[in-house]
This record gives C-alpha cells, structure tokens and sequence, in this order.
C-alpha cells in the first residue's frame, strides 16, 4: 500500500487511492489479529486513500478511464 502512495504521487491514477482504500477495508474488517500498531498504521493509509479520493474530481475519473 505503501508503493501505491508513492506511484499515486508519481502519476496521479486514482485507481492507487482506490486499491489502498479497498485493501484497508478489507484488513481492517478481516484481520482479528492485527496489533494496535498495524491497525492504526492501516487506518492511516485509509484515511490518506478517502482524503485522495475526494481531490480527484469525478469528471477528470472519468475522463482517465475512458483514455485506457
């Protein structure tokens, strides 16, 4: 997650904050045994991934999938 912030940085792809968010959810709703470090460390990268997501106006999404 961490190299998808760094990419996010180099490129702007908002499929990066996508994954990070999603693969956060997913951990944090099913990984019981994540200490308290790694929860709060997964928790930021979440919060760092919805805070990209709403930079990216929805037009210029659009806009990037359609150029792929």
């Amino acid at each position: 997650m961490r190299a998808s912030q760094r990419e996010y940085k180099l490129t702007g792809q908002p499929e990066y904050p996508e994954f990070v968010r999603l693969r956060a959810q997913q951990m944090l709703r099913d990984n019981k045994a994540l200490t308290r470090a790694a929860r709060h460390e997964v928790q930021g990268l979440l919060a760092w991934a919805k805070a990209q997501e709403i930079q990216v106006p929805p037009m210029t999404q659009i806009l990037y999938k359609e150029s792929i």
